[in-house]
């Protein structure tokens, strides 16, 4: 079952959340969860760099940004909800 949302739902993965996002890798059940719904998936690139991955073999369902853009989805978001 699909669940309908009427708002925009976005994901940024961080620091040691973006381990498993690459193609190469073994992806959690968690991720593949996640990136099943309908929802924007985003990534540090400079957090996947650091952890010595490549962010052009990422999974396609997540895009690879920047620090500046994730300002602009911070401050264009209606909510924000951050765990570690």
């Amino acid at each position: 079952m699909q669940l309908e949302l009427d708002v925009d739902i976005s994901v940024i993965l961080m620091h040691d959340g973006v381990i498993g996002t690459s193609k190469k890798a073994k992806t959690p059940l968690s991720l593949k969860n996640l990136v099943n719904l309908s929802i924007s998936i985003f990534a540090i690139i400079p957090d996947i760099k650091a952890r010595g991955m490549d962010p052009n073999n990422m999974l396609e369902e997540i895009k690879g940004i920047e620090y500046d853009k994730l300002v602009d989805l911070l401050v264009d978001a209606q909510k924000i909800v951050s765990w570690i």
